[in-house]
């Protein structure tokens, strides 16, 4: 499945100015339910989906970007809750949810709510640099 920016036959872009994704090899499967896509080009003609799996609300979506501005971005939109669980099988002592991000903030934003953490104990730790860096 090839997609490309401004590359090969297409110099110019799927918007004539070079700055749009073309793809002549992108597939849908869906019904009245629910789409995957493969290729999908956003609307902004700058990003594209490798994959994209959305329900017939808009609000309702997962993608993994391929190309543009968000290549390499996975987005999760749930009009309602988003719930993830595990464990069942695993033992107490094990790391069941593991978080990671390599380099940049981690950020957890409760815009109009709270941030509640339950569990038997908490740990904190801060292994950073002394002094304020900002």
């Amino acid at each position: 499945m090839a997609s490309h920016l401004n590359s090969g036959s297409d110099p110019k872009g799927a918007d004539n100015r070079g700055t749009a994704n073309s793809n002549y090899t992108a597939q849908r499967i869906g019904n009245d339910h629910g789409n995957i896509k493969f290729g999908h080009i956003h609307k902004d003609g700058a990003t594209t989906s490798g994959v994209l799996l959305e329900t017939t609300d808009a609000l309702h979506h997962m993608t993994l970007e391929k190309a543009g501005q968000r290549k390499g971005h996975t987005i999760m939109n749930s009009p309602g809750d988003t719930v993830i669980k595990a464990g069942e099988k695993n033992v107490e002592s094990q790391t069941t949810i593991y978080v990671e991000a390599v380099n940049g903030d981690i950020v957890l934003n409760a815009r109009n709510g709270k941030i509640r953490m339950n569990a038997k104990d908490i740990e904190l730790t801060a292994s950073g640099e002394t002094g304020n860096k900002r």
